[in-house]
């Protein structure tokens, strides 16, 4: 029992020294940045290494004007398993502190520590660790610290606390936390129920705004200026009516039941497309697609009779993802992905969603929404060759020529809903 009650003090122990730790490193790094100036053009990009989430902070930096700067700071593994809740209250007992603690830890420390230890011990708190060696400290504090996660969610705010009058919070996606810790959270209109579990007090309008799309940075313009040159000229030299990019991501989800059988169907589907329709197909995955997935594909390239007009990337090169939505005449996308979808959107071109059927909760109220706004259309390729535009037949055929309706004039609207929001925020 003695032992017991001694382990239980020493931990204690320990853990108000790394507490009076952070509050020292908390004062130094607000005392020597902000008396450097009231703000950047920079927006700072916490990372935890997603990379579909780091492009949509990077598409809101520019939504923004700001320079976005990736930095990959997460919760220490002592901390990382709580909730976000939890992670945020003992940050609020850390910066609640009395000033006086400053001197006791800096006593506290062993005389021993090296100078590494001591730049580590002020380049982040203990309860961050970053697994690039990514710091907390510039010469100016951000405009903008963007978060997009549960892992993300403490590192933004320990921005924000550390530069309060100067750096402005803003989530992305579902907040974990309540919304009132942020000056402005982004959130599609299909996950805007959520935010009654995740905020006591409601969703104040002015702090949320909420999107149709996924953020992304694909532009018809962008696209226009894109190279070509990673798809192969013999591929780019066959005569074809259409080229379709399949875009791949086939993972499953609680919200998406999509397995070996359905994976079967849609490759029967792209097959039953290339005997019907002349058209040429390019294919790529995500860094998420399962192995087995993949290993499906691979094995009905091998057999497919009309191989030459099929290209999928091999992954041994660089993903030309934005050439092959720039060379598309028409884009298919599994129902999993919310941001290729929207990017697809976004490019101007005729997309088309697979998988549908096998969507659930939010993500199915995503595609519905698009669907009825005439942005996206099921993927059912025609059994038969060239249906007049005006024929009653399937409205989703693919050989149904409907105009692309694009998403680009969103980027705008949600600007303006931004800065509206960050100075109302200001000003509260």
């Amino acid at each position: 029992m003695l032992h017991l009650a001694r382990a239980r003090h020493l931990r204690l122990a320990a853990g108000r020294r790394l507490a009076l730790d952070s509050r020292s490193w908390s004062r130094n790094s607000s005392s020597s940045n902000s008396s450097n100036g009231t703000g950047s053009s920079e927006a700072w990009i916490m990372s935890a290494g997603n990379v579909g989430r780091d492009k949509q902070a990077v598409a809101l930096a520019a939504v923004l004007g700001l320079t976005p700067k990736i930095r990959h700071v997460v919760p220490s593994p002592a901390i990382k398993w709580m909730y976000p809740v939890f992670q945020l209250k003992f940050l609020d007992q850390v910066v609640a502190s009395d000033s006086s603690s400053t001197q006791q830890a800096a006593s506290a420390r062993p005389s021993t520590d090296s100078k590494q230890q001591q730049q580590d011990a002020q380049a982040l708190p203990w309860f961050l660790t970053s697994p690039s060696g990514d710091r907390l400290t510039a010469d100016q504090p951000p405009a903008v610290v963007i978060s997009s996660c549960a892992d993300t969610t403490l590192p933004a705010l320990t921005v924000k606390r550390m530069f309060p009058s100067s750096t402005k919070a803003v989530h992305l996606l579902q907040p974990l936390v309540d919304v009132q810790n942020f000056d402005v959270c982004v959130l599609p209109r299909y996950l805007w129920p959520t935010l009654a579990v995740n905020s006591g007090k409601g969703a104040p309008s002015g702090r949320v705004v909420r999107t149709d799309l996924t953020l992304n940075s694909v532009t018809p313009a962008r696209l226009g200026s894109t190279s070509l040159e990673c798809i192969p000229q013999s591929f780019r030299d066959l005569p074809a009516d259409r080229v379709v990019t399949v875009l791949v991501s086939g993972e499953p989800s609680a919200e998406f039941a999509w397995y070996g059988e359905h994976c079967d169907r849609f490759i029967r589907q792209l097959s039953r497309m290339i005997v019907v329709h002349p058209v040429k197909v390019l294919l790529t995955f995500t860094d998420r697609t399962p192995a087995a997935v993949k290993a499906k594909f691979a094995a009905w390239h091998a057999r497919l009779t009309l191989k030459e007009r099929v290209y999928i990337w091999d992954e041994r090169q660089p993903n030309p993802y934005d050439a092959m939505l720039a060379y598309a005449s028409d884009i298919v996308v599994l129902a999993d992905s919310t941001t290729m979808t929207s990017e697809a959107i976004c490019s101007g071109r005729r997309t088309y969603v697979a998988g549908f059927a096998a969507t659930t909760g939010s993500l199915r109220a995503f595609h519905v929404a698009q669907l009825e706004t005439g942005r996206t259309r099921v993927f059912r390729p025609a059994q038969i060759e060239a249906l007049p535009a005006s024929s009653a037949s399937d409205p989703d055929a693919f050989v149904e020529d409907r105009p692309a309706v694009s998403g680009t004039d969103e980027h705008g609207q949600l600007r303006d809903a931004l800065v509206d929001a960050l100075y109302a925020s200001r000003r509260e």
